[in-house]
């Protein structure tokens, strides 16, 4: 039950992200704040219990939550950027519409990176929610969390600066 909760809570996450034209960017500040506490929570809390424990539910389904949606939001944001090219930014003496292309698809490459931690952190702490001991299991990269959204961010600037005049 602990597991199709935690699907679920993904599987909501992830249909956020997909709604609307644009993404939904208070939901996406939501998430980017939550995640890194309640994946840190899950982990922390899983690693302590001792016997037939696992990791709680709460944090675990706001890690499955808020995960799903910026997994979801960065490989949206992928398949989205090469389609962000200005011709009329280049009309107006901004970048050349081969310059945008080269950083719009940088962004694309940097965004589907940033897809991973949390990604894998969903997985990982997704694990820890059947009974045993977890002790000894890996901790969920979220040393990578802060790295991503940063560099992502800096795509998105470097996106914007090169499409706009």
């Amino acid at each position: 039950m602990r597991i199709a909760l935690y699907a679920l809570a993904a599987l909501v996450g992830i249909v956020i992200a997909l709604l609307g034209d644009d993404p939904l960017w208070i939901p996406t500040v939501l998430a980017l704040l939550a995640f890194p506490f309640a994946a840190a929570v899950a982990d922390r809390e899983s690693r302590r219990a001792r016997g037939p424990s696992a990791a709680p539910l709460l944090p675990a389904m706001l890690t499955a939550l808020s995960g799903g949606f910026l997994a979801t939001l960065a490989l949206r944001l992928a398949v989205d950027a090469p389609g962000w090219l200005s011709t009329t930014a280049a009309d107006c003496g901004g970048p050349s519409t081969g310059v945008q292309q080269l950083v719009l698809w940088a962004a694309a490459l940097v965004f589907f990176l940033a897809a991973f931690p949390p990604g894998v952190t969903v997985l990982n702490i997704g694990r820890r929610l059947s009974p045993g001991d977890h002790s000894e299991r890996e901790s969920p990269p979220l040393i990578l969390y802060p790295v991503a959204v940063a560099v992502s961010g800096l795509a998105l600037v470097a996106a914007g600066y090169v499409t706009t005049c």
